[in-house]
Parts: structure tokens; sequence; C-alpha cells
């Protein structure tokens, strides 16, 4: 029988379930390793000494990767798991680090408490994962619930940095190898606004003159940020996570902006000043470029409709209509399958948009999307 070329088995075993990916590993040869390297791509270490809130796995780990010195290679997704003290445990972790060569995403994470980075210096710690975070094969970091994490390590990591409730210290000092490497991808979540001056800073533009993604909350810090990284920006994501969208956020010119999204995730929302804001931006002429505009909801456990107001919808499909780009723009609605008010609230919502926006409509620049949880 004819061979099949191993890009073609790779494709196969990508869409497979785990149950059948563990079963093609002990019955077939030539899908023994695209399996495994799917099967082991992730490890999460649990860098603590008590057994709460779950037992410690450092150990383990090593054991298994002095036992099957192949796994490393296959391992490419990393989730530290660290609460202090792991003294008894730092050997297992250095060692672990090393063997882990092939690495390109990579979580930090405080765990149920924020993480001290200065205590990490007490332990001889914090010199270990300077140097596994400056390596050249990390692609995306992840680091949640960090205190203290040192400017020198930010400013030498990964090019996608996704930040959590973490705080930035330029007092803390790291030995690190600057790496030249500049941020083209940054989301900032909760807990992290107190972040937004320094990375809007001079200082910091040289890590974030070729950014092209941004995630950030909508307040009045994040529009000096916004203007940092003006220039080079192509994509740009609004949540409201814990922030009622009150009034229009005036944005800077955004030349190459292709892609703006609001994430609006609690029920009741107003969206009116979104809906402004956008319709802002389409008549400023400053973003010529822009193709998509994407709004999403959440609506678990809707008790009222966001219900936008005639004249901002109006407004808003005549901006789009005359925009010299003619972008798309998206409403994409999330209910729970179960949840009935929603789904009909949905389906009101979605018939009004389709009345109102008569113009994106005609011109199928209209999209209402509809996801079931």
């Amino acid at each position: 029988m004819p061979s099949i070329p191993q890009e073609l088995v790779n494709a196969i075993v990508s869409h497979l379930p785990m149950a059948s990916l563990k079963t093609c590993t002990l019955v077939d040869p030539t899908l023994r390793g695209p399996c495994q390297r799917i099967l082991l791509r992730s490890i999460t270490l649990k860098c603590w000494l008590s057994n709460w809130p779950e037992p410690p796995n450092l150990d383990e780990a090593l054991g298994l990767l002095e036992d099957s010195p192949h796994v490393a290679s296959y391992i490419t997704h990393l989730t530290i798991k660290l609460q202090l003290p792991i003294c008894a445990h730092l050997s297992a972790l250095q060692l672990i680090l090393r063997k882990l060569d092939n690495i390109t995403w990579c979580m930090v994470d405080g765990y149920y408490r924020r993480l001290e980075w200065t205590s990490l210096l007490t332990f001889g710690l914090s010199a270990v994962l300077a140097e596994f975070l400056g390596r050249e094969s990390l692609r995306t970091l992840h680091l949640r619930r960090v205190r203290g994490f040192p400017a020198a390590i930010f400013r030498c990591t990964a090019p996608r940095l996704s930040l959590e409730d973490v705080e930035i210290a330029e007092s803390v000092q790291e030995r690190v190898v600057p790496s030249g490497r500049t941020i083209v991808d940054l989301a900032l979540g909760r807990g992290t606004d107190d972040l937004y001056p320094l990375l809007a800073s001079p200082q910091f533009h040289s890590q974030t003159a070729s950014l092209r993604r941004l995630s950030i909350s909508p307040h009045d810090k994040s529009v000096a940020l916004i203007s940092s990284v003006a220039a080079s920006l192509q994509e740009l994501q609004f949540h409201h996570k814990g922030t009622e969208p009150r009034s229009i956020l005036a944005l800077p010119p955004l030349p190459a902006l292709k892609s703006i999204e609001f994430l609006i995730g609690f029920p009741g929302r107003r969206t009116t000043p979104v809906l402004d804001t956008i319709t802002s931006i389409l008549t400023s002429g400053t973003s010529p470029n822009l193709e998509n505009i994407t709004l999403s909801f959440s609506w678990y456990g809707l008790t009222h409709s966001p219900s936008p107001d005639a004249n901002s919808l109006a407004a808003l499909d005549a901006a789009l209509s005359s925009h010299p780009n003619a972008p798309a723009i998206h409403w994409r609605m999330n209910f729970r399958l179960m949840d009935f008010n929603s789904a009909q609230q949905l389906s009101e919502l979605a018939e009004r948009v389709r009345t109102e926006m008569c113009n994106a409509k005609k011109m199928e620049r209209l999209v209402v999307e509809e996801y079931q949880e």
C-alpha cells in the first residue's frame, strides 16, 4: 500500500478528538508520532510545597522528561503556576526549564494570590525565570497575578504579550541579555490600568513602535497609549470588563487601522456610546484603511436589551455607507443555548439592526451572527 504523505497525516490527526488520538498512538506506528505531538504539546508545572490547593508536580514532570527525552521536543506550550516557597523543588524547576527548549507559548500565573517578583530573589528563582523568558524561541507570554515584574525582562521577552493583574517595576533589577525584539501584539486585561501611562511613555517607545494589535479597556488612560502606537496599529480591541461605556472615546488618527472590535461582556450594557465612537472614527477620515468593525455581546441571563438608540444606528449606517473603504460591520451575539430570554432578545435586536441599518444591508456590509454555548 502506498505511504501517505506526512503533511496529509498531520492534517488528519489535527482534527481528531483526544480519545481517538490516544487510540492511534497505540495501534498505528504511522500515526504515533503526529498524535503524540498533539497529546504532549502542553504541560502545566505546579510550583509550590504544600498539597493545597492541589499537589505540586515538578518531580513527576522531571521524571517524565528524563525517562522519555524525546517528549521535550513535543512540548511547545508551558504553564507555570507559581507560589512561594518552592525552595525544595527549585533544582527540579531549573532542570525542567533547561530541557524544555522548544517552548513558543508560556503562561506565568501567580495562581490563587498575587506573586511578588521580589520574593523570587530570596529563593534564587528570579534569574532562572529571567533567562527562560528571554529566550529567542518564546513567541507568546501571558502574565497573571504578578507584582513587581522587572521592566528589564518586559523589554526583551516575547513579541506577543498578555497581562492580567500585573505590575511592572523599573526599580526591580534583573540581568538580562538584550534581544532587540519589539512587541507586535499586546493585550492588557483586568488589573493593568496603572500600566497604561508607563507603556505610553517615551522610555517604552522602542518596544511598542511596531505594535500591530492592541487589546485594552476603554478609559481616559487608554487614549494616550493608543496615540503612542497609532502609526503602526492595525487591530484595536476594546473590552468593557468592569468599564461602563458612558461617553464617546476620542481616538487619535489611526492611519494603519484595519479592524476594530468592542467586547461588551455584561448584560444590559448601554451601546449608544460605542456606536457613537465608531461613527466618530468613520466620519473623521483618519482611518481610511478600516475594513472590519465588530461588536460582540455576551448575553448571559439577560433581563433587558442593550437597546441601541435609533438615531445612533442611523448615523452609524450613514457613516458606513459614506466611508471610502466601505468597512463591514459584524454584530455577534453570544448566549447560552438554554437561556430562552437571551435568545428572544437576540432575535429582537437582530431584526432591529437589520431594519435600522438598511444602507449597510443593501451594500452587503452588515453581518448579524449568533453563537450558542
